[in-house]
């Protein structure tokens, strides 16, 4: 149910960034939501396996760069 909640919530951003220009009009604003958060429980994953917390700080801001650039409207 919280996972749940918080893709709605993203998904309802997403949205928000569509109309305004910010996000690329053909995202599919659920599944972009729904990839966000796959995103962040692999590094989270990935760093819990690994015993070490200070990796996801390291990925973090790379792997959503990427995502970022999959949502961007284009310039």
């Amino acid at each position: 149910t919280l996972i749940n909640r918080y893709r709605d919530r993203l998904s309802a951003l997403i949205d928000k960034g569509k109309k305004t220009g910010e996000i690329n009009g053909d995202v599919d604003a659920n599944a972009a939501a729904t990839l966000f958060i796959g995103m962040i429980q692999g590094l989270v994953i990935q760093s819990l396996l690994g015993g070490n917390a200070a990796r996801l700080k390291k990925d973090a801001p790379g792997a959503f760069a990427i995502y970022l650039a999959g949502i961007r409207r284009p310039r």
